[in-house]
């Protein structure tokens, strides 16, 4: 009971109030005992000792002792409860801000199931959900890495919150994310800081797994530190963010078969300008993923065809597929995009990879004949010529890069008809 009474007291005054109540008190309490003292006996005695005053002294002191007692109490008791009353507060404001990130997490999620399934490209579903995370974690940044049949092949990238230098890095280390953290690190801290209170952030590349667990993609952080509650969240984005764009590659998969050249199994043109369009898109998002074309006619079809027949002009057709599918890529898109000619779209290809495939092509077509077979006549081997025309995003603009790449096709097919006779 006392001990509420003190509490109340203590609440209702503040610790400071009571400090001075009590200093005022003994003051008061001093001047009064001193003052009573002294007029008794000067009344008795007609004059005050000294003694008179030092005894007064001692008794107020004895007197307020119990009351200096009881004032640390108070304040110790108040001090008490004001800590508790705002750990109490603090706990109950971090449970509501807790409470209130859960729910806008899981409005988040389910905002972004439902424009991920309405997406009609990884650009997309990959762009809807950096949008609903990146508000949830300010100052933090964001990045998504599709990757293709080989690790340094970049099917789709999108990022928010990192700057044009630690996207370039991050493209350039694609195939080598298990050291690409302490790279980034590092180039970072080489920067010069943009302010006086520049925050160090870590980085994190997390793996997106498909169904048979096999790695399509990376979800990147740059954060100031992670916490449990976050990497959760996060995690739960990446999982949602790994199944649909698992789902998109695999539409398509089934896409690129129901697009196919049926003389040479290589993509048809109505592939082609899907794939190409998509190319030009991530190429005007991000400079630094380039793309090359080459555009690649045979030379002296119409000869073969007429001489020998059109399924001779097939085989050479087939040859030349052949060819492209020895020398090219896998993550390159070689297409058949008309009677004698073809077009091959290389993502992720800066000029000096695509030098090196025209050598590997010209190299191929040196030591290449084709055997011509006719009825009644003895066979005949011709050498295998192509004309080449090859053009990359960084020349010009990403729309005008087949157009360049084809007028630098019939430039080299004028050029190797000046040394030729042409067949009419």
């Amino acid at each position: 009971m006392i001990e509420n009474i003190a509490t109340r007291i203590t609440l209702l005054l503040g610790p400071k109030h009571i400090v001075w109540v009590s200093a005022v008190f003994y003051i008061a309490l001093l001047i009064a005992a001193e003052s009573i003292a002294s007029f008794i006996f000067y009344l008795i005695e007609g004059y005050t000792p000294l003694g008179i005053h030092i005894s007064a002294l001692g008794t107020v002191t004895a007197i307020a002792i119990p009351f200096f007692s009881l004032a640390i109490i108070l304040v110790k008791i108040l001090s008490k409860s004001q800590l508790d009353l705002v750990i109490a507060r603090k706990s109950e404001k971090n449970a509501i801000e807790e409470t209130e990130r859960r729910n806008q997490v899981l409005r988040s999620l389910l905002g972004t199931s439902v424009s991920m399934h309405q997406s009609k490209s990884l650009g997309d579903i990959t762009d809807k959900l950096l949008k609903e995370i990146h508000p949830l974690f300010r100052g933090w940044g964001f990045g998504v890495v599709i990757q293709g049949s080989r690790p340094s092949i970049i099917k789709h990238f999108s990022s928010m919150g990192l700057s044009e230098t630690e996207q370039k890095f991050i493209i350039q280390e694609a195939d080598n994310y298990f050291h690409a953290p302490s790279i980034i690190e590092g180039m970072v801290n080489k920067e010069p800081p943009q302010t006086s209170d520049r925050v160090e952030n870590s980085w994190e590349f997390m793996p997106m797994h498909g169904r048979g667990h096999n790695v399509i993609g990376h979800f990147i952080v740059k954060s100031p530190q992670i916490d449990q509650a976050s990497r959760e969240f996060i995690t739960l984005f990446m999982e949602q963010l790994s199944a649909a764009a698992e789902n998109k590659l695999l539409l398509l998969e089934m896409e690129k078969l129901a697009n196919t050249d049926a003389l040479t199994g290589l993509y048809n043109r109505n592939y082609f300008q899907k794939e190409l369009a998509k190319e030009i898109r991530n190429a005007q998002r991000n400079r630094n993923i380039p793309f090359s074309i080459f555009v690649v006619d045979i030379n002296g079809l119409k000869k073969i065809n007429d001489c020998f027949g059109h399924q001779e002009g097939d085989r050479l057709i087939v040859m030349i597929a052949n060819l492209l599918n020895e020398t090219c890529r896998e993550s390159d898109i070689i297409t058949r995009s008309g009677g004698d000619e073809f077009v091959v779209l290389c993502p992720n290809t800066s000029c000096e990879k695509a030098e090196s495939l025209l050598t590997r092509i010209r190299e191929y077509e040196k030591t290449s004949r084709i055997i011509l077979k006719k009825a009644q006549q003895e066979s005949e081997s011709l050498p295998i010529h192509v004309s080449v025309g090859l053009a990359c995003s960084t020349d010009i603009e990403a729309e005008k890069v087949l157009g360049l790449a084809d007028e630098r096709m019939y430039a080299d097919k004028k050029k190797f008809y000046q040394h030729t006779v042409r067949y009419r």
